[in-house]
């Protein structure tokens, strides 16, 4: 029987997979990430310490930054964003990960009751790695408080 993975490291080249480095939880209204410009942590009932972080974009241009992100190895490897979306349609973010910028969309979650997940693979590197949320063009974004590699 198959193990589901919660993340992963794609060798394309021989077309298989392995399994991904420690997967790790930084929260993202903990005080050693970097919130800038209009962002700020938000009520959220349904996040862990019922908190998030909101306003990330906009006129603003709040950013949300988790500036030592660790990996145990070199490798693209799958991250799990969970966030809320209170709007009736997707929101995207900018989401760059040491340099490398991705889009990823946040389909409506209807509150801030029930958090929801967005997956992106990105390329950590071994040892400490910066992520950085913003909006994209002028549009905002919200992280519902964790992040999971």
């Amino acid at each position: 029987m198959q193990k589901n993975k919660v993340n992963w490291v794609i060798d394309a080249v021989k077309g298989t997979s392995a399994d991904g480095p420690s997967e790790t939880t930084p929260e993202a209204e903990s005080s050693s990430q970097t919130i800038t410009g209009g962002a700020k942590a938000v009520s959220c009932s349904g996040c862990s310490g019922a908190s998030s972080i909101g306003y990330i974009g906009g006129s603003t241009n709040g950013k949300l930054t988790f500036p030592a992100v660790s990996s145990t190895a070199n490798a693209m490897t799958t991250i799990r964003i969970h966030y809320t979306n209170g709007d009736s349609k997707q929101r995207y973010a900018n989401v760059i990960v040491n340099g490398v910028a991705k889009v990823v969309a946040f389909v409506p979650t209807g509150g801030d009751v029930s958090p929801k997940a967005s997956a992106l693979t990105v390329p950590l590197k071994s040892g400490s790695n910066t992520i950085i949320f913003e909006g994209i063009n002028g549009g905002w974004g919200k992280l519902s408080s964790s992040l999971l590699f």
